[in-house]
């Protein structure tokens, strides 16, 4: 009887355990082709999970340039927002509402697959780069089998520890 009385809050906390999730965000950070009219552009922001929308408009960031002109001769401008359009087979980034060119795309799975995914290729360029990483993620949380062993394994010490304190009084 008094086993259950303190089984019953640690079984309460292990069930408040295993409903909790444990929360993992997603940073991009994209760098534009060199040669696509948007010298020196880049952004970086951090959403609470992977973009699949059709279209997300992002005003908070961690960074976000938008350089103009040529290599020779460029111009930066602060971002106000960045707009992620995800339709017809393509990704497409925009800063400040501006359309980057068709170098700058995406296939369209780009902004859900971990790692470094390659834009089309500009002529003559490198292409546009966005790297998606994945924060936070991994074992916050136990699986509910670790929580199970964790509650046999004081079960039994409980059992041990009262069938011995029954055997002394026997004796």
């Amino acid at each position: 009887m008094r086993m259950f009385r303190i089984l019953r809050p640690l079984a309460a906390l292990t069930a408040l355990a295993l409903s909790a999730s444990a929360s993992a965000s997603v940073t991009y950070t994209f760098n534009s082709n060199p040669n696509s009219g948007f010298v020196g552009s880049s952004a970086s922001f951090t959403v609470a999970d992977f973009l699949t929308a059709p279209s997300t408009n992002i005003t908070s960031f961690d960074s976000c340039v938008i350089g103009f002109g040529t290599v020779g001769s460029p111009f930066t401008e602060p971002c106000v927002s960045i707009d992620v359009l995800i339709s017809g087979g393509q990704s497409l980034i925009q800063l400040n509402g501006l359309s980057l060119v068709t170098s700058d795309q995406f296939a369209a799975n780009a902004f859900s697959t971990l790692g470094t995914n390659i834009g089309a290729t500009y002529p003559n360029s490198a292409p546009s780069t966005l790297l998606v990483v994945q924060n936070g993620a991994g074992g916050a949380v136990p699986e509910p089998a670790t929580w199970a062993m964790l509650l046999l394994g004081f079960a039994g010490i409980g059992v041990a520890m009262r069938r011995r304190r029954i055997a002394k009084a026997l004796a």
